[in-house]
C-alpha cells in the first residue's frame, strides 16, 4: 500500500542527498513492510521496478542500547562537629567581634583625652 507519509519522507530523504536505496532502507529499519515502502518508492518516480531492499531489518532493541547515566557524585555530608561555621553563625561572631573593637577604641579615646586633659 502507498503511503502519504512514507513518499514524503522518501522525498525529503533524497532531496537532502541520501540516496535512493539508503532512505528506503531506512523506513524499513523504522518498522514499515518492505512492500510498502518499495510501493512508495515507486510512485516517487515514474519506473515502476523499485530497487530490491536487504530483508533484514535492525530490531530497536539490537539498533538502540541505553546505558544508564553515570550517578553524581554524592557529597560527605558535615559532621555535626565541623569547624566549618555556618554563615548566620559567622555573621553574629563577625557583628560581636566589631563591636568590641569599636568598645576598646573609644575606651582608648577617652583615657587619652583624659590624659591630655590632666
Amino acid at each position: 500500500m502507498i503511503r502519504d507519509e512514507l513518499v514524503a519522507g522518501l522525498k525529503l530523504s533524497m532531496e537532502r542527498g541520501e540516496s535512493r536505496q539508503a532512505a528506503m532502507q531506512t523506513f524499513v529499519n523504522a518498522g514499515y513492510s518492505v512492500e510498502d515502502v518499495n510501493e512508495s518508492a515507486a510512485a516517487l518516480t515514474e519506473q515502476p521496478k523499485p530497487m530490491e531492499l536487504k530483508k533484514e531489518v535492525i530490531s530497536a532493541k539490537q539498533e538502540k542500547t541505553f546505558q544508564p547515566l553515570p550517578k553524581a557524585p554524592e557529597t560527605p555530608e558535615a559532621p555535626a562537629s565541623s569547624t566549618l561555621v555556618s554563615k548566620p553563625e559567622a555573621s553574629r561572631k563577625m557583628k560581636i567581634i566589631l563591636l568590641a573593637a569599636a568598645l576598646i577604641v573609644i575606651a582608648l579615646l577617652a583615657v587619652s583625652v583624659y590624659l591630655f586633659l590632666l
